[in-house]
């Protein structure tokens, strides 16, 4: 070998070296970026001539430990979710012994009711219980606003993720089509698929994906229940139409509603295609964790509704007539169960605020007199 082939030789030995540093030195600085995926340095030996020459920059990505990551984070925002919405009912509803608990307000008014029924002629003590009947009642409103707050948070959190998912799959499916054109060019795609990368990894918090690798450098994205997000170039569609709040007796059909696919409103069961991560977890909150407590909330409301408007508890009640609690100052019934802790109050008859007289607690509500 003569000296002038040697030192070319040596000369692309150099180049490679030096190129495999710099993409050793590209590791180490972004080891930490979202979406970034390690690089190797390809060197083939020159097929005439001798020598080595760099044939690219592969990126090196562990398919499995990518997908697996991805349906975890998915779990951890669907687990998020509800337990941030239960955080919330905690504080509303109260740990037993708390200063603003539901359960300290209730045991207010029953030992008010009974300090008052060993002296009923002592106005302070008919006072306690005028007061501690308020505290229950706005205890209870608050707790009932609280839940559809809940739930109106649960249907604008819907409406960001669905925005969020359409936006990152029209991007994905732009770059799927710049790769795939950078790799008929043979030129380096890596940085495009490190942000497709991140948008999947943005999509997947809200939803679970499945990628499916396809030719040139193309992806695939796929629900793990089977929806079809992306193939190609062409995304999915998914639209939702909601207001911002959500009040109580709302549901799916009115006038809640539920995700759009392309055109084409899912059923209850389809939505099981998008279960398993924030969108699955809102629209539960929405559609059953909150309706749920608010009708725990309705039927406390009511049981202290219907016991304080016994007869039996007060013979000067005629049948329409409402006791201690009213709803929205009228007796309550069946029919107006649902937000009913949202609407009851104290009766406007013994609060002396309302023009009321504390009396009526000894008397009756309906009495003609104080004796």
């Amino acid at each position: 070998m003569s000296i002038a082939k040697a030192i070319s030789n040596a000369m692309s030995g150099l180049g490679a070296t030096a190129r495999g540093t710099e993409t050793v030195a590209s590791n180490l600085a972004n080891a930490m970026t979202p979406g970034y995926a390690r690089r190797d340095t390809v060197v083939v030996a020159n097929a005439l001539g001798g020598g080595v020459r760099v044939d690219g920059i592969a990126r090196i990505v562990n398919a499995s430990l990518v997908s697996e990551s991805r349906l975890a984070t998915a779990a951890v925002g669907d687990a998020g979710t509800r337990a941030a919405f239960h955080e919330r009912m905690e504080e509303v509803v109260g740990l037993p012994g708390g200063a603003l608990a539901l359960s300290t307000a209730l045991t207010d008014l029953q030992t008010a009711l009974s300090s008052a029924a060993t002296r009923p002629d002592d106005e302070i003590r008919l006072a306690q219980v005028v007061g501690a009947a308020d505290r229950l009642a706005t205890r209870l409103n608050d707790a009932s606003k609280a839940v559809e707050a809940t739930r109106s948070t649960a249907q604008r959190a819907i409406v960001a993720d669905v925005a969020v998912m359409n936006q990152s799959l029209g991007r994905v499916a732009q770059l799927n089509t710049r790769i795939s054109i950078l790799d008929a060019d043979g030129k380096d795609s890596t940085p495009l698929m490190d942000e497709r990368q991140r948008l999947i990894d943005r999509i997947a918090k809200i939803v679970p994906l499945q990628e499916v690798a396809r030719e040139a450098g193309q992806v695939a994205l796929f629900t793990t229940e089977g929806a079809m997000l992306l193939d190609g170039s062409v995304p999915a569609r998914l639209e939702f139409t909601g207001a911002d709040q959500v009040v109580a007796g709302q549901v799916v059909g009115a006038p809640l509603e539920l995700l759009t696919l392309n055109g084409t409103a899912l059923t209850a069961g389809q939505m099981r295609l998008f279960g398993g991560g924030s969108l699955s977890a809102n629209f539960q909150i929405r559609d059953d964790l909150a309706p749920r407590m608010q009708s725990e909330l309705d039927h406390l409301a009511s049981d202290l509704h219907q016991r304080l408007a016994d007869p039996l508890v007060d013979p000067s009640l005629g049948a329409g007539d409402a006791g201690l609690f009213t709803d929205a100052g009228m007796r309550a019934d069946a029919a107006g169960l649902v937000g009913l802790a949202g609407r009851i109050a104290l009766n406007a008859a013994v609060d002396p605020a309302e023009g009321g007289q504390s009396w009526r607690l000894r008397a009756g509500l309906q009495a003609a007199a104080p004796d």
